[in-house]
């Protein structure tokens, strides 16, 4: 059965991190499972840490696992809206990051994540679609490891907590190649919004500070493919990238 046909008579479609997909028919639900992994460089602005000041510095190969559980409804037919719960972490690559302080925060416990969104036909005519789709995605990390250096000559040891939010937008044409086989692909923009709150001993004293952190570049694109397994389920593959980085992500979804 094409997809076109089916879309007419039934319910589909989700998100596929933040690809569009088409949306749910009026009134209809989804659910699905997604893993999500992430490599992107970000930069933090310089802040004081009581008598030290910590430099402005750009951290390289950021790694973030994600799963999700997805809850999708289509609100019109041509509209979908959809929330994202779940588990994520992140990894700091030692070897770039040698010279800063994240080259020693190793691997955080597995935290909570949560967002949402909405995803948009904004034409369609027979087997050919323009899509479009905004995320938001919220991101706790802790657990890292203890950070230790020597700066300004004063030995400095603490800790860092990370919060993270993630906007993306993507929009593209989309087209059924062959029954039941979307491809879609398009631009693509994410902007990484976040802050480290460190809290460290240094000189005898109980010191703490805000850093910012925020994506180095943040246009790019994606390419994304959908293929229907049963009339309920479906299997998706993304991989998208910026001048920061790429993202690879693959989930199956079934709808009702």
């Amino acid at each position: 059965m094409a997809l076109s046909s089916f879309f007419g008579c039934s319910a589909f479609g989700i998100t596929l991190f933040d690809t569009p997909i088409q949306p749910l028919k009026k009134g209809h639900f989804s659910t699905g499972l997604e893993y999500v992994h992430s490599k992107v460089d970000v930069e933090t602005e310089s802040a004081a840490l009581g008598p030290i000041t910590l430099p402005a510095t750009k951290i390289k190969d950021v790694e973030l696992d994600r799963t999700f559980f997805l809850p999708s409804y289509g609100v019109f037919d041509f509209l979908t809206v959809y929330g994202r719960i779940g588990l994520n972490r992140m990894d700091v690559d030692a070897g770039a990051n040698r010279n800063n302080f994240a080259g020693q925060q190793g691997t955080s416990d597995w935290d909570f994540t949560a967002g949402g969104g909405a995803r948009a036909v904004l034409y369609k005519k027979e087997r050919f679609l323009w899509l479009a789709s905004g995320l938001f995605t919220w991101t706790d990390l802790d657990g890292f490891n203890q950070l230790t250096a020597v700066v300004n000559n004063i030995p400095v040891n603490g800790n860092i907590k990370v919060r993270l939010y993630d906007y993306q937008f993507s929009t593209g044409p989309a087209y059924e190649f062959v029954d039941g086989w979307l491809l879609s692909a398009g631009p693509y923009l994410q902007f990484i919004d976040g802050h480290g709150d460190v809290r460290a001993n240094a000189a005898g004293n109980k010191l703490k500070t805000t850093i910012d952190v925020d994506e180095v570049d943040y246009f790019g694109g994606y390419l994304s493919s959908q293929l229907q397994l049963t009339e309920a389920f479906s299997w998706n593959v993304r991989f998208s990238a910026t001048g920061s980085g790429y993202t690879i992500a693959t989930g199956v979804t079934v709808a009702f």
